[in-house]
């Protein structure tokens, strides 16, 4: 059965490095983000993203975060793939989760979620999952 968990995410820590400047506004970076989720999901999330910066209103990211909390009271860890563009002052972001990556109450689950933020430092998350 497919289940849904919404709520809110903010910041907790940016720290982002580039390793390959292309010209003056194309470049490469990895970040490491450490993100706190309210609502459904109550826990932490650590994301480690590398980026291709195209221009000042254009990137791509790709990744791999892990959320550490509660999801609708079962609690465990999993793994998620992200993957997303910034244009134009938006953020798209798809999360997959890593079949196999759960633990305790979480071992067995699987889906995908997506967030869509502007410069807002509270941004709303969907999350559709399976515990089975």
């Amino acid at each position: 059965m497919i289940k849904k968990a919404t709520g809110r995410y903010k910041v907790v820590s940016w720290h982002e490095e580039s390793y390959l400047q292309i010209n003056e506004t194309q470049k490469n970076t990895v970040a490491d983000i450490e993100f706190e989720l309210s609502g459904d999901m109550q826990g932490r999330m650590t994301s480690k993203l590398t980026m291709s910066y195209l221009n000042d209103n254009h990137s791509v990211f790709n990744g791999i975060s892990n959320f550490v909390g509660i999801v609708n009271g079962n609690k465990g860890q999993f793994v998620l793939i992200s993957e997303g563009d910034y244009v134009g002052g938006i953020v798209n972001c798809l999360w997959k989760i890593i079949s196999g990556s759960g633990s305790e109450e979480l071992k067995l689950i699987q889906g995908s979620g997506s967030y869509t933020t502007g410069e807002s430092t509270s941004v709303a998350y969907v999350l559709n999952y399976s515990l089975e």
